[in-house]
């Protein structure tokens, strides 16, 4: 299953009309959140993301709408939503919850051309394991659940939505209990890293000063920095602390774009194949 919905490629997706997150759940070590969208074709569905599904929509609308982010010299218009954490607990998914719900209700009352965009149809998009409800019980308050909620007439999703959710991306949980470490090295068959300044990756996202342009992912922001194309890990760090503005201690992974996966960066070494690697770099920053 593709992270593309059940619908046809060639069909429309129809925009949602209002949402809630009134519960979530824990099911197969994975916390879900349960959306209820009213459609605008009048359907209503509930349905079951997880929390990098919001996340990646984040990064996405925040690089499709660049003046609605407040890159343009405009204020922000686009909502903020709680970024990554290291671990997940009870506490942190209920909170998320209810960060997730205001989220997203203030994202249907953003302008048509944000509210019914692509990325809004897609993320709303029924997929595997989503369902139709009556709509009639749309909205109602006896559904909701401040905590984790899990109906004995509600069976667990399915291994197969599981499995999907995988096939999306096999390394999307960065915070999952079950966190796998990704790593690029020459153990698994990928080549030494070079010198980054004969890598023809970086020629493409170098600028002929030899500076580098690099994306950085920051509690639900997306920003971009310049910096030298031989610059260290240590000066990366430095500098990214200081963009940031913070003064705690920070950990850095990036979007290994041919595996999927996520990669902790915490040298020269890992940082000279995350350039090679990605013609586009992605960094994204957590407090620790």
């Amino acid at each position: 299953m593709s992270h593309q919905s059940m619908h046809s490629y060639h069909q429309p997706l129809v925009a949602p009309v209002a949402a809630s997150i009134p519960r979530y759940r824990f099911d197969n070590d994975k916390y879900w959140y349960i959306i209820e969208a009213k459609m605008e074709d009048g359907r209503c569905w509930e349905l079951s993301r997880y929390y990098h599904d919001f996340y990646d929509f984040q990064i996405a609308l925040l690089t499709q709408f660049e003046e609605e982010a407040g890159n343009r010299g405009k204020p922000r218009t686009l909502p903020f939503m709680p970024g990554p954490v290291t671990h997940v607990t009870d506490a942190i998914s209920n909170g998320r919850r209810q960060n997730l719900d205001e989220y997203i209700r203030k994202l249907l009352s953003m302008p048509p051309h944000i509210s019914r965009c692509q990325l809004v149809r897609e993320l709303f998009a029924p997929r595997a394991g989503d369902f139709e409800i009556d709509p009639s019980a749309f909205g109602e308050d006896a559904r909701f659940s401040g905590g984790s909620h899990h109906s004995a007439h509600e069976p667990p999703r399915s291994a197969s939505r599981q499995s999907s959710q995988a096939q999306i991306n096999p390394s999307h949980d960065r915070n999952s209990h079950q966190r796998a470490q990704a790593s690029i090295s020459q153990g698994n068959g990928m080549p030494p890293p070079m010198n980054r300044q004969a890598s023809s990756l970086t020629q493409v996202s170098s600028s002929s000063s030899g500076a580098l342009k690099v994306k950085v992912s920051f509690q639900g922001d997306l920003i971009a920095i310049r910096v030298p194309n031989d610059i260290s890990f240590q000066q990366l760090r430095e500098k990214l602390m200081d963009r940031l503005k913070i003064n705690n201690e920070i950990a850095v992974q990036y979007k290994d774009e041919p595996s999927g996966a996520y990669v902790d960066l915490v040298s020269d070494s890992d940082l000279d194949t995350a350039i090679q690697r990605n013609s586009k770099l992605t960094l994204f920053v957590e407090l620790v």
